[in-house]
């Protein structure tokens, strides 16, 4: 599987041995999230909403100027449609590589990231038959898609922080069971992260510059051509 393969050596090497001094950032992440629900047997189509959490580990710098994460979280999406009453669930493992800067002002960074989802997806769906009864059908799959992000992290000190997180993802869901056919695409999130950055200063972290002192004319400084009164 060589995008997962891609993916997975840089954070394995990562993981074997980094200096203590480098920068990581430990972060919680919880918002809301959607993406687009269609069944094309009954022919139905609805935006679910819900809810997603993860907690993330970020290497700065860890490749030069690139970093390294992975993000650990759950995604829980559901909606009705009329005729279809649909809850969709997954547990997932993100491995992100991305950038991350600060323009102006200093305590703020930004990031842009992208990753490779691994996850663990269950859909049910209750569907309400011509009579009035109701057919459940439960549906499970692995899935691996792509995941791109933009992120905004705020500094307070040198090292807890306040992020803003935007997420797009690609096709969430995709698997036919007996007559069904449902797909869950264009999905998105936005979270809001608490965090921790250790083994070194922020971005917004002051550092004091050494300035050499240099007198001014007239107090101990002589143009070379001046041999007397120095």
């Amino acid at each position: 599987m060589p995008p997962l393969l891609i993916f997975l050596i840089p954070i394995l090497l990562l993981l074997s041995g980094q200096p203590a001094s480098a920068m990581t950032d430990l972060y919680l992440s919880t918002g809301t999230a959607s993406a687009t629900y269609t069944e094309t047997t009954d022919s139905q189509s609805k935006e679910l909403s819900g809810s997603e959490q993860s907690l993330s580990w970020r290497r700065l710098n860890a490749i030069s100027f690139i970093d390294l994460g992975v993000d650990v979280g759950n995604l829980k999406l559901s909606g009705d449609t009329g005729t279809h009453d649909v809850s969709f669930s997954s547990d997932y493992l993100n491995l992100v590589v991305g950038l991350s800067f600060s323009l102006y002002p200093s305590w703020i960074d930004y990031a842009f990231d992208y990753g490779y989802r691994l996850s663990i997806d269950r859909m049910e769906i209750d569907r309400t038959t011509l009579s009035g009864g109701i057919e459940t059908f439960k549906i499970g799959a692995l899935a691996e898609e792509s995941i791109s992000r933009f992120a905004v992290r705020a500094y307070y000190g040198e090292a807890l922080f306040l992020g803003l997180n935007v997420e797009q993802k690609s096709t969430l869901f995709q698997k036919s069971s007996e007559d069904m056919n449902p797909k869950l695409e264009s999905g998105s999130s936005s979270t809001f992260s608490i965090g921790y950055r250790f083994g070194g200063k922020s971005g917004g972290a002051k550092k004091k510059s050494s300035q050499k002192k240099v007198d001014p004319p007239g107090f101990g400084v002589c143009p070379p051509e001046w041999n007397a009164g120095c």
